[in-house]
C-alpha cells in the first residue's frame, strides 16, 4: 500500500502575530474612513462652489442695513460707472480679476468641510467607539450633542446679533470725506473668522465640564480662579473678535456668562460621580 502522507497542522498564531494582524486591520480601518471622509469633503466643497454667489450673499446679509453717506455727491455715480456693486448703501469692490475666483475656493474649502463635518465625525465615532465602554459611549455623546449646541448658538450670536451692530460702529467711524469700499475677499475673512470664532469660544463649558468629570478641575479651583478666568476671557475675546471694544465686550460677557453656568453644572458632576462611587 502506499504510504499515506499525514497533514502536519499549523501552529496556531502567535500573541505578536495576533497583535499584528489587529494592528494592521485598524489601520485598514482608519484608512478606509479617511478615504470616506475625503470624499466626502470633495463633494460638499463641489456643491459649495456651485452656489459660491448665494452663500456669498448669505454671509453679506448681516451688512444689509449697513448704510453710508457718500464723500461726494456724484461718488455713486462715479462708483456705478466703474463697475462697482452697490449693497447695502455700500460699495463692494475687488482689486484684482484673480480676487473673485479665490474667494469661491475659500468660500467652497469652508462650506465643504462645514457640510461634511456631520458624516466626517460619524466616521470618527464609528472608529473609536468600538474601544469605548458604554459609559464612555455615553458621555462622548453628551458631550458632542453639547458643544453642536454650543456651537450653533455661538454662530449665530456672531451672525445676527455681533455683526450687524458692530459693523455699522466701525464704518462710523470713517471721516465724513472718505469714500467707503468694503473689498469682498477682506470682509467675507472677517465674517467668515468671526462666525468661527464665536463658535470655537462657546466650546469652553464643555471643556471646563470634561476637565472636571476627569478630576482636573474642581469646583473650588473654578470659584477661587474667576478672577483668572475673567482676564482670560477678555483676552480670547480679544484675540476671535474683530479690533474693537464693542465686538470684545460682545463675546466676553456671554463667555463668563457660561462660565458661571460651568461653575454650578460642576456641582452637579461632582455629586454624580459620589453618588456612582457610593454604589
Amino acid at each position: 500500500m502506499p504510504a499515506t502522507e499525514t497533514a502536519n497542522p499549523q501552529p496556531p498564531p502567535s500573541k505578536d502575530e495576533e497583535a499584528r494582524m489587529t494592528f494592521t486591520a485598524h489601520l485598514g480601518e482608519l484608512r478606509q474612513r479617511m478615504i470616506r471622509s475625503c470624499f466626502a469633503a470633495l463633494v460638499g466643497f463641489i456643491f459649495c462652489y456651485a452656489f459660491s454667489n448665494n452663500i456669498i450673499e448669505l454671509l453679506s446679509q448681516p451688512l444689509r442695513g449697513l448704510t453710508v453717506e457718500p464723500a461726494t455727491e456724484n461718488a455713486a455715480e462715479a462708483a456705478v460707472g466703474q463697475g462697482v456693486r452697490e449693497f447695502g448703501g455700500v460699495s463692494w469692490t475687488v482689486l484684482s480679476p484673480m480676487e473673485p475666483f479665490i474667494v469661491k475656493i475659500k468660500i467652497a474649502a469652508y462650506g465643504g468641510i462645514f457640510v461634511a463635518f456631520p458624516y466626517i465625525l460619524y466616521q470618527i465615532c464609528a472608529f473609536v467607539f468600538p474601544g469605548l465602554t458604554l459609559t464612555e459611549r455615553r458621555i462622548v455623546r453628551v458631550t458632542l450633542f453639547g458643544c453642536m449646541i454650543l456651537a450653533v448658538c455661538g454662530s449665530g450670536m456672531a451672525y445676527w446679533l455681533v455683526f450687524p451692530y458692530v459693523l455699522p460702529v466701525l464704518v462710523s467711524w470713517v471721516p465724513a470725506f472718505v469714500n467707503v469700499q468694503l473689498r469682498l475677499n477682506e470682509t467675507l475673512s472677517i465674517i467668515l473668522k468671526g462666525i468661527a470664532g464665536f463658535g470655537l469660544a462657546f466650546q469652553m463649558p464643555m471643556v471646563i465640564l470634561v476637565l472636571v468629570y476627569v478630576g482636573i478641575l474642581t469646583p473650588a479651583s473654578l470659584r477661587a480662579y474667576r478672577k483668572v478666568a475673567i482676564v482670560g476671557v477678555c483676552v480670547l475675546s480679544a484675540i476671535m473678535t474683530p479690533p474693537d471694544p464693542v465686538s470684545m465686550m460682545l463675546m466676553a460677557i456671554p463667555l463668563y456668562g457660561l462660565y458661571e453656568l460651568s461653575l454650578w453644572a460642576s456641582y452637579a458632576i461632582v455629586r454624580r460621580k459620589e453618588k456612582a462611587a457610593a454604589a
